[in-house]
C-alpha cells in the first residue's frame, strides 16, 4: 500500500490511496485519535478513493488495510 494523498475542502477529506491487492478493505481514520472516518471505494486496479465528512481539519489521517498494511499523511488544505 502506497501513501494517502488527502484534501480538506470545508472540512470535507478527499483520500486516496493505491494496494497492489484488489481486494483489500482500506479505512481512513484521524492519525492522532484513532477515529474512524470511513471506507475507502476500490475504483480497480488497486485505486482507491473516498469524500467524507469531518467537523474539523484532522491534520494526519491514516489509511489501513484489511491486509495489514498502513500508511499516514498530513493533511493538505485547498
Amino acid at each position: 500500500m502506497s501513501g494517502t494523498s488527502t484534501a480538506i475542502r470545508s472540512h470535507i477529506t478527499d483520500p486516496q490511496a493505491t494496494s497492489t491487492s484488489t481486494s483489500a478493505t482500506l479505512t481512513v481514520s484521524v492519525t492522532s485519535t484513532g477515529a474512524a472516518i470511513g471506507t475507502l471505494t476500490n475504483n480497480g486496479g488497486g485505486k482507491y478513493t473516498g469524500a467524507f465528512s469531518w467537523p474539523v481539519n484532522p491534520a494526519n489521517v491514516t489509511v489501513k488495510s484489511s491486509l495489514g498494511g498502513a500508511a499516514s499523511s498530513a493533511v493538505k488544505a485547498k
